[in-house]
């Protein structure tokens, strides 16, 4: 019994001696992701600052409508003239 257990355990070994790598697995690297949620975490910021600056546009837009009866006021009125020096 001990020589069947001692064979399939270096059986094990020396599989594993042939199939190892010592390449850095990617999800073992702490670096990389913290990298990755400083990435995330910008595109996150720029998607919010163009979501902001599209309502801001919008809320311009809005502001700039006139209100019913404004448009035929202004066009009654004469055009605004800048003096000249």
């Amino acid at each position: 019994m001990f020589w069947i257990t001692a064979v399939v355990y270096i059986i094990g070994i020396v599989i594993f001696g042939l199939l190892v790598s010592g390449d850095l697995q990617p999800w073992a690297n702490p670096d990389a992701d913290k990298k990755e949620d400083e990435k995330e975490k910008k595109d996150g910021d720029e998607e919010k600052a163009a979501e902001q600056q599209d309502k801001q546009d919008e809320e311009k837009k809005d502001e700039e409508k006139p209100v019913e009866g404004q448009e035929e006021a202004k066009k009654d009125e004469p055009p605004d003239e800048k003096p000249t020096e």
